[in-house]
């Protein structure tokens, strides 16, 4: 049997920061952390296959708009966190969630607005997601769940 270990560490220093990322194979570990103003990390994971045992994380810090994206379309036993804070909208999203034995955990931080939006399909089961969403009042906090075909919901 053979396996494939993929380690991937991105620190990134500047305004205006992007990046993308298709990853194929299991067993990965992957962190992103973008520090400066204005962010963005859309991770498209599982492309050509189940994706199973990743670890995925996106941190976002300083100024600016940040935006991290997630798609997830199948698999067992993943984890992703998401972390933005400071000030600027925050929106971050997982999409394609579909699989079972997956966490999700979200943290949006700042005085502006905080949006999260999961959308799944398929047999989803034993999965969490944790979301925490904390700013000054008057600044707008949304969270979206969309899952269909699902079970052991409560």
């Amino acid at each position: 049997m053979r396996y494939l270990l993929f380690f991937l560490c991105i620190n990134a220093f500047a305004q205006n920061n992007s990046i993308y990322i298709d990853q194929v194979g299991s067993s990965n570990q992957i962190s992103v952390t973008q520090y400066g103003s204005g962010h963005s990390a859309t991770l498209t994971l599982g492309k050509d296959s189940s994706l199973d045992t990743s670890n995925v994380s996106v941190n976002q810090q300083g100024t600016g708009a940040k935006t991290a994206s997630v798609e997830l379309p199948s698999g067992y036993n993943n984890s992703v966190s998401v972390s933005q804070d400071g000030s600027g909208s925050h929106t971050a999203s997982v999409i394609s969630f579909t699989g079972s034995a997956n966490s999700v955990s979200v943290s949006q931080n700042g005085a502006s607005n905080n949006s999260f939006t999961l959308t799944g399909s398929g047999t989803n089961g034993g999965n969490t997601i944790n979301v925490s969403q904390n700013g000054n009042y008057g600044a707008d906090k949304s969270f979206s769940l969309n899952m269909t075909n699902t079970n052991g919901a409560n």
